[in-house]
């Protein structure tokens, strides 16, 4: 057996599948066939995953309303824990809404794609996202504050892009409710 359970819940049972499908021997049949079969792995788990993940209060438009402006440089904004960010050599989600929506299955391309995957008052979602705005997500999981990200945004789609892009995906996290903790260290306010 290539993965013994390590858990007696049926819950973790495809949570190992993915890393199987992408490079196990055992497994060479399926990437031949169905060359996305590990990324679609990796969405169905994304998909299960979420949906336990703890709940954490979302972070509401008013807390950022009430910031002063001098505190938007060291603010730190945190996923939710119900949040998974997807990097998959394939659009496996076309697969996904076609199934969802009793379309035939069509027949994929490799395309790099970035998606996040998140649960919201008890229902899953998921969405692509555009590889700038996976990476400042990515970033916010590991700490960087908001003017890390403008920094970041400005580097990559120049300064007068900046601003409106990340306030854009800033209203769009809020409103899908991907973030949670706010942390302003050392502000005095």
């Amino acid at each position: 057996m290539a993965h013994p359970p390590r858990h007696f819940s049926l819950r973790y049972a495809g949570e190992r599948l993915p890393g199987f499908l992408a490079s196990h021997g055992a497994a060479e049949i399926f990437r031949t066939r169905w060359p996305a079969a590990a990324d679609l792995a990796s969405m169905e788990w994304a998909l299960a995953d979420v949906f336990d993940a703890p709940d954490v209060a979302p972070l509401a438009p008013e807390t950022l309303a009430s910031l002063a402006p001098e505190a938007w440089g060291e603010l730190r904004l945190a996923p939710v824990a119900a949040l998974r960010l997807l990097d998959l050599a394939w659009p496996v989600h076309q697969l996904r809404r076609a199934f969802d929506s009793g379309e035939p299955l069509r027949v994929l391309a490799p395309d790099p794609t970035q998606m996040c995957v998140w649960r919201r008052d008890e229902r899953v979602f998921y969405r692509t996202l555009a590889p700038l705005e996976a990476a400042c997500l990515a970033e916010l999981g590991r700490g960087a504050s908001f003017g890390d990200l403008c920094e970041r945004v400005a580097g990559d789609a120049g300064e007068a892009e900046a601003a409106p892009r990340l306030l854009g995906w800033l209203r769009r996290w809020i409103e899908d409710a991907l973030l949670a903790a706010l942390d302003t260290p050392s502000l005095g306010a």
